[in-house]
């Protein structure tokens, strides 16, 4: 009997894409003065990230960055050698306002994070804590969302950081990137990238993108049916699929720019797609309360759709049980926030949201029906909303 399994996450573009062997031959990225028009291509975006902080002048500087996040950025901060302050979202997993002007006077570097690619509103952020504060918005999952003003994310802060790594989107496998719309603030930035190390050695670049092409076949629909999916659900965690505790200070391999410049286009295809299937499932969820959305859903870019319920495992069970891969986002931010200082119960929301949270998958390779079961699994489980 087929075993269909439908995944959490898009974890890898398709095969053939990484087939196209000329992009070993493209040249590194050029190294010089940056303007507002480039964006440099990291290795991942946590490295991306401590390159941003580290651009910065400020010494002994404070970051404030919601608990409700991925340890690595809390990893970057801490690396680049600066203190964090925690502050705490809200129900719909936005920047909790009121806790952003309690504490809008102990930073001078905020992290603005537009989690599951629901837009974060820059403007009225900007307007809290003032012009001095430097405004880094996080898009690792929100590459194509549209904020305030029909501007796409990352376009409205000091400086933005976006993920093309596994099972992000776009997924491509390596790589992070960065966009700087306020070189003001960021004055060691040309000193620093100029210090970046770039990938001149021809045999790791090509390493590197047949080890993503083996990868990208391991996510083709009966070899993660029977072999990918086994290995994700039971010993990923133990051995790990990709390793996040790593930082490397030089560029992206040319192969992953070119990749990411030439499949635009895809990119854009993806996004539609990912935000139609956002849309139906939100149509055919009964209870709009446990979705939330609070924000244009066509502003949305459709990477993941988050749920809060109050049998997040039972739930979580019957969805899987049929196939379903649904996630508990970021359940561990609260022993992550502990290792680097966060002091339990100051974020209280946070704190409730790990234990309620479900990410189910609306990628561009799910179906109707697909979405059409997940809904009525919801629907008939009332009990656990």
């Amino acid at each position: 009997m087929f075993r269909k399994i439908v995944p959490r996450f898009n974890y890898l573009l398709d095969p053939f894409i990484y087939l196209n062997f000329k992009y070993l031959f493209y040249p590194n990225q050029k190294k010089g003065v940056a303007s507002a028009t480039d964006k440099i291509f990291f290795y991942n975006a946590r490295s991306a990230l401590k390159f941003l902080l580290e651009s910065i002048s400020v010494k002994r500087a404070v970051v404030a960055v919601q608990l409700y996040t991925c340890e690595t950025v809390f990893h970057a901060i801490s690396l680049a050698g600066y203190s964090i302050v925690f502050i705490d979202i809200d129900q719909n997993l936005k920047l909790n306002r009121n806790d952003l002007v309690a504490k809008k006077n102990s930073f001078d570097i905020l992290i603005v994070t537009h989690t599951f690619g629901f837009p974060e509103d820059i403007d009225e952020i900007r307007k809290i804590v003032g012009n001095e504060v430097i405004i880094i918005e996080d898009c690792c999952h929100s590459y194509l969302t549209k904020v305030s003003n029909n501007y796409d994310s990352g376009c409205q802060g000091d400086a933005a950081f976006f993920s093309l790594g596994v099972a992000k989107f776009p997924p491509i496998g390596i790589g992070g990137y960065i966009k700087v719309n306020n070189f003001k603030k960021f004055l060691l930035y040309n000193e620093k990238y100029l210090q970046l190390k770039t990938h001149t050695n021809k045999l790791l670049n090509f390493t590197s993108l047949i080890i993503i092409h083996v990868k990208s076949i391991l996510f083709l629909n009966l070899i993660y049916n029977y072999i990918t999916s086994i290995f994700i659900m039971h010993f990923a965690k133990k051995v790990g699929f990709t390793n996040k505790g790593s930082f490397y200070q030089y560029l992206a391999p040319p192969w992953v720019v070119e990749i990411f410049k030439a499949n635009t286009n895809l990119f854009a295809d993806m996004r539609v797609k990912q935000t139609k299937n956002f849309k139906m499932l939100y149509d055919l969820i009964n209870c709009k309360s446990i979705i939330p959305l609070n924000c244009d859903i066509n502003n949305v870019n459709g990477y993941l759709f988050p749920i809060i319920v109050h049998g997040q495992e039972e739930l979580a069970a019957e969805l899987r049980k049929t196939g379903y891969h649904v996630g508990m986002h970021f359940q561990n931010c609260v022993s992550w926030g502990l290792r680097y200082g966060y002091v339990e119960g100051s974020c209280p929301v946070t704190e409730d949201i790990t234990k309620m949270i479900l990410t189910l998958p609306v990628h561009p390779r799910v179906l109707n029906i697909h979405l059409s079961n997940m809904a009525a699994i919801i629907n008939l489980n009332e009990i656990y909303l």
